[in-house]
């Protein structure tokens, strides 16, 4: 029964950071209490876990200490869960390299009050519901062309972002109205 103990616990590994992920770097599982400044996901990682709050998400350990977070080059992302940066001191998130994500959850970013700077998927499909709720230093944003949908459960991904003042949408946008 030990030796079966003491194997579980090497099943996940980290990054140089502490950042813990499953076995073969594709799940973030958890977070330690600090991360760099300007931390950058790893290309490998395909899922960021979550929960049914911002308490129970990967990054649940460093939501008043994180600032910037980007992702590698060919970056696999292609799952977030609801709520893993809600309610965070996220400045900046750049999903730039991302082009396997398709969808930004609902509550993801919520109540991320310090949030200015956002660089969204080039292959983003749907924004649900919330996902931007109560990001009040957010003042812009660009819609990528591939995005088809804001979704609403009576209110839209940006409801309550008193300061969002200008999304540029351009013409090739796919974008339902």
């Amino acid at each position: 029964m030990l030796l079966f103990l003491l194997k579980l616990s090497f099943c996940n590994r980290f990054d140089d950071y502490g950042v813990e992920f499953n076995d073969d770097f594709t799940t973030l599982i958890k977070t330690p209490d600090r991360i760099p400044d300007n931390y950058v996901i790893l290309s490998s990682c395909v899922t960021i876990s979550g929960g049914s709050s911002s308490l129970k998400s990967s990054f649940a350990n460093c939501l008043t200490t994180i600032k910037s977070i980007s992702f590698g080059p060919n970056s696999q992302l292609q799952t977030i869960f609801s709520y893993v940066f809600n309610g965070s001191s996220i400045e900046s998130i750049d999903f730039s390299n991302c082009m396997k994500i398709t969808t930004i959850p609902e509550f993801c970013f919520a109540y991320c009050y310090k949030l200015t700077s956002v660089n969204l998927p080039p292959k983003l499909l749907y924004l649900e519901a919330q996902c931007f709720h109560t990001c009040n230093s957010l003042t812009y944003i660009q819609l990528p062309d591939s995005l088809l949908e804001l979704r609403s459960n009576f209110h839209g991904p940006f409801s309550a972002a008193s300061r969002l003042s200008r999304v540029d949408i351009s013409e090739n946008s796919q974008l339902r109205v």
